[in-house]
């Protein structure tokens, strides 16, 4: 019974600062199509990912060799502090920043998976505001 409320505490501590750090996962429709994977950072085309309040929008892609999205996984965004971020049903985890070179890494890896590379940190570039990290299965 013990582990249980302990589970449950953590599992609403996570909820919270979640909501605090302002991770989001927007619904994607990608047209039932999945794009071929890419280990390099893409800049979005789109003049809605930078906003008036000077933050822009981190997203992350999470695909599996096949370029298929991976769920149920947990990424973390740094610069001087970290910010958790869940992967949502599509595979993404995004996040409302102020422009910088972010790092992120797994703090929590999706079952059945590892990742593809040697790599465990991943980094954005200047102006660069999405990535996708390819993971294989275990």
């Amino acid at each position: 019974m013990k582990m249980i409320r302990r589970f449950l505490a953590m599992a609403l501590i996570l909820c919270l600062c979640l909501m605090a750090f302002g991770c989001s996962q927007p619904p994607v429709d990608n047209g039932g199509e999945s794009s071929a994977p890419s280990s390099e950072p893409t800049v979005p085309s789109s003049e809605a990912s930078q906003p008036n309040d000077g933050k822009v929008t981190y997203t992350v892609h999470v695909v599996d060799e096949a370029g298929k999205p991976v769920t149920g996984g947990m990424i973390q965004f740094c610069l001087d502090s970290c910010m958790p971020c869940m992967l949502d049903a599509q595979g993404n985890a995004t996040m409302k920043l102020t422009p910088a070179n972010y790092k992120v890494s797994f703090t929590m890896m999706p079952a059945g998976y590892t990742l593809a590379g040697d790599k465990t940190e991943f980094y954005f570039e200047a102006g660069s505001y999405e990535m996708t990290i390819v993971l294989k299965a275990a």
